[in-house]
C-alpha cells in the first residue's frame, strides 16, 4: 500500500520507512518536493499603494453620476409640476369664464383668479429667494410632494367641472404650502401679498 498525498507532504518516522522501500512514492515525493521549490521562487506580488485611492475614486465618480441621474429627474418633476400649475392655471382661468353667468359665481370666480395670481406670485418669490431650490434634494420634497398632489386635484377639480367653491378651498391649501415652504426658506425676510 503506498502513501497518500497528505502522509507525502508531512513525512513522519512511518513515512521515511516506507519511502526507503518503495519506488513510487519516492517519485511521487520528489515531486512534490520540486513543485513546493518551485513555488517557493515565483515572486511575491504586492498590490500597489494607490490601488484603493483609485478604486474610491472610481466609487465616486459612480456615485457622482447616479446624484447626478437623480438631480435631473427632480428637476424634471419641477418642471412638471410647473406645466402641473400652468394647465390648471389656463383651465382655472379661461375655461369657467365661459361657464360663468350669474353675479354670486362671478365674485367666486374672481376670488379663485385671485388665489391662482398669488399662488403664482408665491411661487416666483420662493424661486428668486433660493434658486437652487428646485434642486435641493432632502429638505423641500415633502413640500413639493404635497403641492404636485394638490395640482392634480386641482387639475382633476377643473376636468370633472367641480364648483368655484371646491376650487378655491384647493387654490387656499396650495396658497398654504407656499407659504409654509417660504417661511421655512426666509427666517429674516418677511414676505406679503
Amino acid at each position: 500500500m503506498h502513501l497518500s498525498d497528505e502522509q507525502l507532504l508531512e513525512i513522519d518516522a512511518f513515512s521515511k520507512l516506507h519511502l526507503s522501500q518503495c519506488k513510487d512514492c519516492q517519485l511521487r515525493a520528489d515531486n512534490i518536493l520540486k513543485l513546493r521549490n518551485k513555488l517557493n521562487q515565483l515572486p511575491s506580488e504586492c498590490l500597489a499603494s494607490d490601488s484603493w485611492e483609485k478604486l474610491k475614486y472610481t466609487y465616486q465618480v459612480r456615485t457622482d453620476e447616479v446624484k447626478q441621474v437623480q438631480n435631473k429627474k427632480q428637476i424634471k418633476l419641477w418642471k412638471l409640476s410647473a406645466a402641473a400649475l400652468a394647465a390648471s392655471l389656463i383651465l382655472a382661468v379661461v375655461f369657467p369664464r365661459i361657464l360663468v353667468t350669474d353675479r354670486g359665481a362671478s365674485n367666486q370666480y374672481q376670488q379663485l383668479t385671485l388665489l391662482v395670481e398669488q399662488n403664482n406670485l408665491l411661487q416666483q418669490q420662493l424661486i428668486k429667494l433660493n434658486p437652487g431650490i428646485v434642486t435641493e434634494p432632502v429638505s423641500s420634497n415633502l413640500i413639493r410632494y404635497q403641492l404636485s398632489v394638490l395640482d392634480q386635484y386641482i387639475q382633476s377639480a377643473n376636468i370633472q367641472h367641480r364648483s368655484i367653491k371646491e376650487k378655491s378651498e384647493l387654490w387656499r391649501k396650495r396658497q398654504k404650502l407656499l407659504k409654509q415652504w417660504l417661511t421655512n426658506e426666509t427666517s429674516t425676510s418677511t414676505l406679503s401679498i
